[in-house]
C-alpha cells in the first residue's frame, strides 16, 4: 500500500537565518525539533512553561507572554508552587522566587 499524500506545497514568503530567534511550543516534538535546530546552529527556545498539548493554553500563553499580567495563577501543593498556565515540570519551593521565575520566563 502507497500512504503518501501528494499535493503542492507553497514556498514560505520568509525564510529562516542562523541570526533569527526561534520559539518552539507545545508537545515534546517542539523539544526534538529545537534539538535538531540548535545542532545545526539556530538559536532556538523551546516549551520554556514546559510541555503543553492543549492548543487554548498554548493561545493562553503566548497571550500572557504579550500582556503584562496583574496577577499570576499560582497554586502551592505541599511544599511546592506551580502555576495552572504551565507544566508541572516548571515549579519552585518559594513563592517570590516562583514569582520571579514566572516573570522573567515570560519576558
Amino acid at each position: 500500500m502507497d500512504y503518501t499524500i501528494s499535493f503542492p506545497i507553497k514556498k514560505a514568503t520568509f525564510s529562516i537565518q542562523h541570526e533569527d530567534e526561534i520559539i518552539l511550543l507545545g508537545s515534546c516534538f517542539s523539544d526534538e525539533i529545537s534539538k535538531k535546530f540548535n545542532h545545526h546552529g539556530f538559536n532556538t527556545f523551546s516549551n520554556p512553561f514546559g510541555t503543553i498539548f492543549h492548543p487554548l493554553m498554548l493561545s493562553s500563553f503566548i497571550n500572557n507572554c504579550l500582556q503584562e499580567l496583574k496577577k499570576e495563577r499560582v497554586l502551592q501543593k505541599e511544599n511546592l508552587y506551580l502555576s495552572w498556565d504551565a507544566s508541572s515540570t516548571f515549579f519552585e519551593y518559594d513563592e517570590p522566587i516562583f514569582l520571579t521565575k514566572l516573570k522573567n520566563t515570560r519576558q
